[in-house]
């Protein structure tokens, strides 16, 4: 994970969302352990207009989301679901997953963890895709890295992270029903709202795309952090990863008529495989359940592209 995304979480995040909700007005003032470098909150690049006017037009295409309360996944199935994995995989390191309230994000994984935002507000449907975002592509191509004669060392950020989130991303939705990718023109409008007006900006403009206070709330946190004064334009433009990075990644397999468990080599960026493919070891690396059909596979991320027109936009993916 990236240093400044730890670096980033508030330590008052809980005081400050009471405030928040208590005003009309107010703006959070978050604080930090350490100071913050602003030009590390746009290293990934800044949102561009051709994208945001996309995500702007593919939002009300979404539909709103109401969830059944007697549908939402409870801590104990979740434990249960882990457990399986890490009894199917060997793990060098088995997961051990963590619950709290102050987590800035629902959901995130590290070596050996994954963390868990509470309260817990998963449909199952959905949880099944989130495991296949952070179980069977982060957690699995961070297990293949280890193996990798390139196992010690760090790649910056911004060379893995588009094709990390891309293909989670991408993941997320093979099984789903309704293939928009709502989240993620979610989190590309707030990015680019983010870098011209406030928090209370941010959270007004998702909640007039209908999306729930706890979901305007947590995205609004997501773009607005690193900022101390959160009424200031700015914050973290690490969300347009999951737009560009599911577009680049989409493009690459469909395409490019790429192989995809090249991807599954290790933590790597598209640019990377030509020079680390050829020095790659291949045992004991493991892959995701949904490689066993090939072709079932490939024909899901083509309907995903064909869903959300990637092929009017892998011409403004260059960085």
């Amino acid at each position: 994970m990236s240093k400044i995304i730890a670096k980033t979480a508030p330590a008052n995040l809980l005081e400050e969302k009471e405030k928040f909700f208590a005003s009309r007005t107010y703006n959070p003032q978050f604080q930090y352990a350490q100071d913050i470098d602003p030009a590390e909150l746009v290293q990934w690049g800044k949102p561009q207009e051709r994208l945001y006017q996309y995500a702007v037009q593919m939002l009300p295409q979404t539909r709103s989301l109401h969830k059944d309360p007697n549908d939402i996944i409870s801590i104990e199935e979740i434990q249960t679901v882990i457990d399986a994995f890490n009894a199917k995989q060997h793990l060098t390191v088995p997961l051990k997953a963590h619950f709290s309230a102050s987590y800035v994000s629902r959901c995130r994984v590290l070596p050996g963890n994954i963390y868990f935002q509470l309260p817990i507000t998963y449909s199952h449907s959905q949880f099944l895709g989130l495991m296949r975002h952070e179980l069977e592509t982060h957690i699995l191509r961070l297990h293949n890295n280890l193996q990798q004669p390139w196992a010690t060392q760090i790649f910056p950020d911004t060379i893995i992270r588009r094709t990390e989130e891309g293909l989670a991303n991408l993941h997320t939705f093979l099984f789903r029903e309704d293939k928009l990718l709502r989240k993620s023109f979610c989190s590309y409008l707030a990015t680019w709202i983010a870098q011209r007006g406030s928090f209370r900006e941010v959270f007004e403009t998702l909640r007039s795309h209908n999306f729930e206070e706890g979901t305007s709330w947590n995205v609004a946190v997501k773009v607005k952090r690193g900022l101390r004064d959160t009424s200031q334009p700015g914050g973290m433009t690490k969300e347009v990863c999951y737009l560009e990075g599911t577009i680049q990644v989409w493009d690459w397999i469909i395409n490019q008529k790429n192989d995809p468990r090249q991807l599954y080599l290790g933590r790597i960026g598209l640019e990377q495989i030509a020079e680390l493919a050829p020095q790659a070891k291949h045992e004991n690396l493991l892959f995701p359940s949904f490689f066993d059909d090939m072709e079932v596979y490939y024909a899901m991320i083509s309907e995903i592209g064909a869903v959300n027109h990637f092929s009017e936009l892998t011409p403004y993916l260059v960085r």
